[in-house]
This record gives structure tokens, C-alpha cells and sequence, in this order.
């Protein structure tokens, strides 16, 4: 009994945690070199910033309204680059690029970010060959982006190496949403799993330890 107990609180918190009013944060690690499909060079070694110099991207929602609050990139060291990119697809389904929102910087100093409504969320706009990766789908279709009224901001701290987006409210996340990061050429592409996903891992692991322990007991009963 006490370990069916236990199991159930666990199960329990996991539903507190993703119900919460409270922000929730969730890490993710790197976890592609390029948009997937597009593999060009799966060495990953054209433009910045590399894998390597990548440590994880932050993600933090209003657990109340479930609107995107935050996301932090981090690098391991100071490569940064303009002209960089951040993809959002809210999670209403369809494709992983479904994208709704899109915010695009083309300086280091802070003042040179825009965030997007999506008109087409598939209708890329393609590097040239003077790019290195000609055909790499480096950021939506300027015709298909309207301005949005959201607020937002992006700060870049060269001293800890990290670049801040945060959002008023507006962008409500589902349960399926991704969160994209890109250079100009694709190199290097955040995409983040959907957290649903690790909360029901969990809870499957939890469900797996049950399971587990019940047959143990019955061999020794």
C-alpha cells in the first residue's frame, strides 16, 4: 500500500506541476543540427554557432493563461551572430513548422527585433549559393509576416552568453507547441519536444515501476 501511495502522489504532482498557475520552466538540450528533412551537411559545420558551442534553450510558460512568457537560449561561449531566428508554433496542429509566430534580429545591440504574426507558416524563404547552403529554408516569406501588436523584447548578454525573448500576453501555447531557433542558415536549429510528452513519460516510467514491482511480488508470494 505504501508504494502504491507513493506512485500515486507522484502521479499526482506531475498534474500539479503541468496544471500549475505558477510558470513552469522546461530545459531542452540541443537536439538537431538541421531542420529536419534538410540534412545538407549533417557535420553541422557551416556558420554559427555550432553544436558544441550550444548548451540548451529555456522555455517558460504562465501556468494560469499558458502564455509564452520566456525563452532562453544559452551558448557555451560567445558566438552569437546577427540575423538570427526564432520559429513559434503555438501547437494547434499540423506539421512541426506550422509556425505562428516568428521573430527575426538583425543586430546585437537589442533594438533590432520584430515579432511576427504568420500568415503561411510553410512558406520559407530559401538561401542563395552565396550562403554556403543554397536551398536551406532560412526564415518565413516576408510577404506572409504581419507585425504584431504582442509586446516583446530580445536581450543578448555577451557576459553570460545568453539571449533572452519574452512575450506579453498573447501567444498561448497547446500542448503540442514547438519553439525553433535558427542562424540565416539554418545552422544549428533548436526544436523543442513537446513537454506533454515528458510528463507522460514520466508517468509511464511511474506506471512501469508498478508493473514491475507487482510481478517481483507475485514470483516471491
Amino acid at each position: 500500500m505504501k508504494a502504491l501511495a507513493k506512485i500515486f502522489l507522484l502521479s499526482t504532482l506531475i498534474l500539479l506541476i503541468s496544471g500549475s498557475a505558477y510558470c513552469l520552466t522546461i530545459t531542452y538540450n540541443d537536439n538537431y543540427a538541421n531542420w529536419p528533412g534538410w540534412n545538407i551537411d549533417p557535420r553541422d559545420e557551416i556558420g554559427w554557432p555550432k553544436v558544441k558551442d550550444i548548451q540548451g534553450v529555456a522555455v517558460t510558460i504562465d501556468g494560469a493563461s499558458q502564455s509564452l512568457q520566456s525563452v532562453v537560449i544559452a551558448l557555451k561561449t560567445n558566438e552569437r551572430r546577427v540575423w538570427d531566428t526564432l520559429f513559434i508554433n503555438t501547437g494547434g496542429g499540423g506539421k512541426y513548422d506550422s509556425w505562428d509566430f516568428y521573430v527575426r534580429d538583425d543586430k546585437l545591440d537589442n533594438t533590432g527585433h520584430q515579432l511576427y504574426s504568420v500568415d503561411d507558416p510553410n512558406n520559407y524563404a530559401y538561401l542563395l549559393s552565396t550562403f554556403g547552403r543554397p536551398g536551406h529554408p532560412s526564415g518565413i516569406d516576408p510577404n506572409d509576416l504581419t507585425a504584431s501588436a504582442i509586446s516583446s523584447s530580445v536581450v543578448w548578454d555577451g557576459n553570460t552568453n545568453t539571449l533572452t525573448y519574452t512575450f506579453g500576453s498573447g501567444i498561448v501555447l497547446g500542448r503540442n507547441f514547438v519553439i525553433g531557433y535558427s542562424q540565416t542558415c539554418a545552422n544549428d536549429v533548436f526544436l523543442t519536444p513537446e513537454p506533454t510528452t515528458l510528463l507522460l513519460l514520466g508517468a509511464g516510467l511511474i506506471g512501469l515501476g508498478f508493473l514491475a514491482r507487482r510481478k517481483i511480488r507475485n514470483l516471491h508470494s
